[in-house]
This record gives structure tokens, sequence and C-alpha cells, in this order.
């Protein structure tokens, strides 16, 4: 089964692993959706069988529990904590919508081991983050109780629901799968 989509969640069309035979895909994934993605990655990207993929949940999704203190730089810290006891030395990025600032900072710690960049729906700087992320950052800051139920009130079923349907007519709406936004 393939998983494509139209919502800016998905691989390229035509990816290809452009690297040296032993190199390595990395993908850090901020939503299920990725994870359905990155499950065919290797048959639909057409990888040489050398070629690596890597496409960790950050700290907090999938079936991962999440971080004391969630920064970019403590995710940062989390995948190459991963990365280092697998040797992973030159490596691809592919940096999808807000998996984007973690992988540019794994890129900075060691950009000689960086073969390229695959940027996709991706924020780079706070500002493309707008409003709905200032409670996350507030509580980025300052991890309180109650900064914590201001950053996660919008996290509810319906809001998630919204992420992958919202915008589509009803009747479109109706024949997309659910599974993402359950697991997500």
């Amino acid at each position: 089964m393939s998983h494509r989509s139209n919502s800016g969640c998905g691989f390229p069309a035509e990816p290809t692993c452009p690297l040296s035979p032993q190199a390595t895909w990395l993908s850090p994934r901020c939503c299920s959706c990725m994870a359905f993605q990155a499950r065919n990655a290797r048959s639909a990207a057409s990888f040489p069988d050398s070629c690596l993929l890597i496409a960790p949940d950050l700290p907090g999704y999938g079936q991962s529990a999440p971080l004391p203190v969630p920064t970019f730089d403590a995710f940062g810290t989390a995948i190459q904590e991963l990365l280092d006891p697998l040797a992973i030395s030159h490596r691809l990025i592919y940096l999808p919508d807000w998996g984007a600032p973690v992988g540019l900072d794994i890129a900075m710690r060691s950009p000689e081991q960086v073969s390229g960049l695959i940027i996709q729906n991706a924020n780079a700087h706070r500002s493309g983050f707008g409003p709905l992320w200032q409670t996350t950052f507030e509580f980025w800051a300052n991890p309180t109780a109650e900064n914590e139920a201001k950053a996660t009130s919008h996290l509810t079923f319906k809001f998630t629901r919204e992420q992958y349907t919202g915008g589509l007519p009803e009747e479109v709406a109706a024949r997309i799968k659910g599974e993402p936004w359950i697991e997500d």
C-alpha cells in the first residue's frame, strides 16, 4: 500500500538516494502521516539496498514518551543520541513540516556529515510558526502545568482531524481514511 497526500505531508514524487552506497536518508517525523509514508519509502524511492532509511518519531509522537522539556534543541539531541551508536555518518536529511527545525539542528551539529537537504513545507525560523505556537513557546520556556494546559488545549480529535480534512468538501473529506489523525 502506498500513502500519498496532497496536504503537504508526503514524500517527493520521485525521491532517490543520490548518495554514496553507504549513505543514510534521515527523516525526523512529527506526525503519523510521516510514519505511513516511511513504511514504504524504500520501495517508493528506489533506494539502493545499501542506502539506509531512518525515520524516527520525535519524542512524544507515535509510541514514544515526551521529553521533560520539549525544545527543538532537545529533540535534536534525542535524535542525535539515536544516530551516534548507529555510527551514522553521511546523511541526506529530509525536512518535512515542523520536523525541519530538528533536522536543521542535527545538520548544524555536524555539517560535514550532511550530503544534502530535502526541504518540504518546512519552518526554519520562529516567524513561520504563527500565533497558534505562542502558548507552546511559553510552555517550553516555563513548563508549568498551567502553561501545558494552555499549550495543549487545541489538541483534540476534532482539531487533529481538521488538519487532514479542513477546507475540503464534505464528500471528499468523507473518503479520507482516518488512520493518520487517529494515530496523531
